[in-house]
């Protein structure tokens, strides 16, 4: 008898999971109709949408040709896109060679200027300077003196082209602080 009731209670087990597993599918509303309930038990194609989910005139082989022009957009686009980076990257090279000779240009200018300064500095001193030698050491030597724009360097400057004995004569006239000090620049250029 206990061989009987094994297999007895092994089927008895059996349809009562399989109800529990039917009232599930209903109560869940995975199944609303035993056509379903007998449709998902034939099987059927699990991959496949149901209808309600599909969009209209869906098939996977449209898909899979809209797949294939999206790709061949994409790898247009994608190529296009190294195309620019290229041209760009080129850009940027041109760029920065032109940057480097404008920094060139500007320094060989600003040399320029600073040499045609200089030479109109040297130019402007020897002009002063002889204006400085046609005056009398009294006037010539209030001029130097004066703050109006010349340096204690640029007054030795004029002082150093003169003749010696007008130059003399100009900074015994000077006051006596500012004749030494500009002796003393003297010296050094």
């Amino acid at each position: 008898m206990k061989f009987v009731l094994v297999p007895l209670l092994i089927v008895a087990m059996f349809f009562s999971f399989a109800a529990a597993l039917i009232a599930m599918l209903f109560f869940t509303e995975t199944v609303k109709k035993p056509e379903q309930l007998v449709q998902l038990w034939e099987g059927g194609d699990s991959t496949r949408l149901r209808d309600e989910f599909r969009p209209k005139g869906f098939s996977v082989d449209s898909f899979l040709t809209q797949s294939k022009e999206y790709n061949a957009l994409y790898e247009e686009k994608l190529e296009q896109l190294q195309e620019r980076e290229d041209s760009l990257a080129q850009v940027e090279v041109q760029l920065t060679d032109k940057g480097k000779e404008l920094i060139n240009k500007e320094a060989e200018l600003k040399g320029l200027a600073d040499s045609t300064r200089k030479e109109k500095q040297v130019e402007n001193l020897a002009d002063l300077t002889k204006l400085i030698n046609g005056l009398k050491p009294a006037p010539a030597a209030e001029i130097l003196q004066s703050d109006e724009g010349l340096t204690d360097t640029m007054q030795a400057m004029i002082l150093k082209d003169l003749d010696p004995a007008k130059a003399g004569k100009i900074m015994a006239a000077m006051n006596t602080g500012h004749a030494a000090h500009l002796t003393r620049i003297i010296q050094e250029l």
